[in-house]
């Protein structure tokens, strides 16, 4: 199932139209948010302890995404899938309930709104410069 997140289009044809300093003034905050947050999962994403599966703190990345002021962090990968089951919890092989260790959607939630928060202030001042002509684009 995908998601879809409403008014993309009409961001990314808003941020495109900015200045090439203003576009950097935002990929600045939403490299400043991806690290915070891989840097809280990683900070708080348990280590499973056993050698069938990888470390999944080794499996933490942060990448550039094709728009040009994002980033994306991923976690897992075919040594070390994502964990939901440790996630959320599971039954264990005796068939008894084994508590989940969420840290993925804790992280997230913790940082959410500082992140929003962020990201949106970035955007507004880069409008804000860009309407009043302080950049030099």
């Amino acid at each position: 199932m995908a998601n879809e997140v409403q008014g993309l289009k009409r961001l990314q044809d808003r941020t495109q139209r900015l200045p090439e300093a203003a576009r950097e003034q935002m990929r600045r905050a939403n490299e400043k948010n991806a690290s915070e947050f891989k840097a809280k999962v990683e900070a708080i994403v348990p280590h499973t302890g056993d050698d069938k599966g990888g470390d999944l703190r080794s499996t933490l990345v942060m990448a550039k995404t094709d728009n040009d002021t994002g980033y994306t962090v991923s976690i897992g990968g075919p040594e070390a899938p994502y964990p939901l089951h440790l996630e959320a919890g599971h039954m264990g092989p005796d068939g008894k309930p084994v508590p989940g260790k969420p840290f993925w959607n804790s992280a997230k939630r913790v940082l959410k709104k500082r992140a929003a928060a962020r990201a949106s202030r970035a955007l507004n001042a880069a409008i804000r410069q860009a309407k009043a002509g302080g950049f030099d684009d």
